[in-house]
């Protein structure tokens, strides 16, 4: 637990960053932010320092990388062309729902998921999830957090059709 704590306090201190409340981390200490897909999974680990440690200021910092997430890439992110990105905010999203109760962030979650789904479902190859929105190829990078992320918003949104749309993923 302290060479974790270490780690995560030596990370904070090198990369994050705030503007107001909207919160960064950088790619180096020198550079821009993080990409896409980087920040959901910046988003998760300090959700997961949380479950650790139930330290409050991860969920500010969750907070403020959230509102620095949709400075940059908006509510709604059809732009990103790489399906499993999206999954990814949406798993971050819904999980700070979980922790915090900010409907902001179970929305932004259920929107998104219920955009990439209707762009990216196809029964070819057998079904589920296009990886990008050119439909070359299916893989687990995309199917297996939209099955998570679609088990989540269950949870969340406390709607059936995403219990049945993650066994159908799955599946």
């Amino acid at each position: 637990a302290a060479d974790a704590e270490a780690m995560f306090s030596g990370y904070s201190r090198a990369f994050y960053f705030t503007q107001g409340t909207n919160g960064y981390f950088r790619q180096t200490t020198a550079g821009g932010k993080t990409w896409f897909w980087e920040r959901a999974e910046q988003m998760e680990m300090l959700l997961d320092v949380y479950e650790r440690t139930t330290n409050a200021q991860c969920l500010i910092m969750f907070s403020n990388v959230f509102n620095g997430f949709l400075t940059d890439h908006g509510r709604n992110w059809h732009k990103n062309e790489f399906n499993d990105d999206i999954m990814w905010a949406v798993i971050a999203c819904a999980r700070g729902y979980q922790h915090t109760g900010n409907p902001t962030f179970r929305d932004v979650a259920r929107a998104n998921f219920d955009m990439c789904f209707a762009r990216a479902w196809s029964t070819n190859l057998g079904g589920g999830l296009w990886w990008k929105v050119d439909n070359q190829s299916k893989n687990a990078c995309v199917n297996g957090p939209a099955t998570i992320a679609a088990y989540l918003l269950s949870q969340v949104c406390a709607e059936p059709k995403y219990l049945t749309l993650a066994q159908q993923i799955f599946s």
